[in-house]
C-alpha cells in the first residue's frame, strides 16, 4: 500500500511490534472513555483526511540565505 500512495504506511520495526504484541497492555486501562464509544462518537470524521508520514517528518525546506 505504501508504494500505492509513495508513503510509509507500516514499517518493519512497527509490523514486528504488532506481531510481537506491543499493543497489549496487563495493565487496566486509564482513559475515562472506551475505545469503542470514541470510535462511535468520530465514525464521521475517521477516514477523511490522510496526513503524509513522510510529509510530517522530512518536510524539506528552503535553505535559509547565507546558511546551508
Amino acid at each position: 500500500m505504501g508504494l500505492a500512495v509513495g508513503d510509509v504506511i507500516l514499517t518493519r520495526a512497527e509490523a514486528q511490534g504488532l506481531m510481537d504484541g506491543m499493543l497489549t497492555s496487563e495493565q487496566a486501562p486509564n482513559a475515562p472513555t472506551r475505545f469503542t464509544q470514541w470510535i462511535e462518537e468520530h465514525r464521521a470524521e475517521i477516514g477523511m483526511t490522510y496526513a503524509s508520514e513522510l510529509g510530517r517528518h522530512f518536510r524539506w525546506r528552503k535553505a535559509v540565505k547565507g546558511f546551508s
